[in-house]
Parts: structure tokens; C-alpha cells; sequence
């Protein structure tokens, strides 16, 4: 299996620079987004800097941080003064206990395996203020039929999969319960989303910190 940051290095490096595209999902959680607008957002895997871009175009200043240091590059060459940190989810995140009012996590939280997985989320809450929140965005477990149909996939764990080099991991609603047990989980949206000109089944909530 080769190195996933490499992986995700080859992937940012590969692909030409432009202005990420954005989809309004963060919308819906504007509420909060604006009452936390002048503390320590962090886009957490941040990617292509898709959120990190649409809440610069609100207004909104973000810490985005991610594993790969092209993808930090790439938000450079179109975020002015972009404010980017290199970190890696699966190391205790460095941010002070109670620091962080909001973390958005779009497609990033869902490559992990189940120890891991549960090791970042006591790391996400610990970080959170009294009253912050994750903002969520997760493979379907819809997606995974999909995703073995077009390639051959090696399963690891339930739900967790090595895909064209690429670990998976893949959530239903009860997943998304056990994961963030020890936050209060708002309406779970299930629904179609485009990415790399293809539609991925997605999941996205609000998970307040208790």
C-alpha cells in the first residue's frame, strides 16, 4: 500500500491550478458559522480549499490545515494571505485545549481506520470551545456499492476499504452516532453531491460538542 500522503501529494500536484469550485452545503449552518465569524475557524482537510475559499468570499478568515504540503501550495496561488497550517489528523492536533470554535471537516474525516477514527474525534473535542461545533461532510455508505462496481477494492474493516490506492472509509447514520457519541449530532443530510466530475453519495451534519 504505498504512503497516503504521498498519494494525496501526487493527486494536488497533478492537477492544474484554478479556483476551486464551492457548493452552498455550509449554508445551512450559517447560523453558527456567524456566531463564532471572529474565533478560530479550522477547515480540517482542507484539500483543494473549497470551504476555506467560499467563507473568504463571505467574509469569514479560516485556518486551513491538511497533510499535504501541495495542497497548501495550491491555496496560495488563489487565497490571498491564505492562512494554512500543515497537519496531520492522525498526530494530537496543535491547537490548545478549548481553542477552536468551529472545524469543518468536508470529505476529509473518512479515511481512517475505526481506532483512529475514534482518536481523532477525542482529539476534535477536546480542541472545541464549551460551545463549539464539527461541521461534517462524509462518504455514504451508499457510495461504496458504487465505488467497487468501478474498481477493485480490498475491504479492511467493515465499512473501511483500500480503493485505487486510496483507503475509504464509508458512514450510515448509525456510524455517524457511534463516531460522535460524545457530541450532539443535529439532522444528518444524505443526499448527491458532484466531485471529480462525478456524482458521490455524501453525508453531512452538525455535531455539537456536549
Amino acid at each position: 500500500m504505498k504512503n497516503q500522503q504521498q498519494v494525496w501529494n501526487e493527486v494536488f500536484k497533478n492537477i492544474p491550478l484554478k479556483t476551486p469550485k464551492t457548493d452552498d452545503w455550509l449554508e445551512k449552518y450559517m447560523f453558527i458559522l456567524k456566531k463564532h465569524k471572529h474565533k478560530l475557524i479550522v477547515d480540517l482537510g482542507c484539500g483543494f480549499g473549497n470551504d476555506s475559499y467560499y467563507l473568504s468570499q463571505r467574509g469569514f478568515k479560516t485556518l486551513a490545515c491538511d497533510f499535504s504540503q501541495e495542497a497548501l501550495n495550491r491555496i496560495n496561488t488563489f487565497m490571498e494571505k491564505a492562512n494554512v497550517k500543515l497537519v496531520d489528523m492522525q498526530q494530537p492536533l496543535p491547537f490548545q485545549d478549548g481553542s477552536v470554535a468551529i472545524i469543518i471537516s468536508d470529505l476529509s474525516l473518512h479515511y481512517f481506520s475505526e481506532k483512529t477514527t475514534h482518536a481523532i474525534l477525542k482529539e476534535l473535542k477536546r480542541v472545541l470551545i464549551k460551545d463549539g461545533a464539527v461541521i461534517c461532510r462524509v462518504n455514504s455508505l451508499k457510495e461504496l456499492e458504487k465505488n467497487l462496481k468501478n474498481s477493485v477494492g480490498k475491504k479492511i474493516e467493515d465499512n473501511y476499504y483500500l480503493i485505487a490506492n486510496k483507503l475509504k472509509r464509508y458512514f450510515n447514520k448509525d456510524d455517524v452516532h457511534k463516531y460522535f457519541a460524545d457530541f450532539n449530532i443535529g439532522e444528518i443530510y444524505s443526499y448527491i453531491m458532484p466531485r471529480y466530475n462525478f456524482d458521490k453519495q455524501v453525508l453531512d451534519f452538525i455535531a455539537l460538542k456536549k
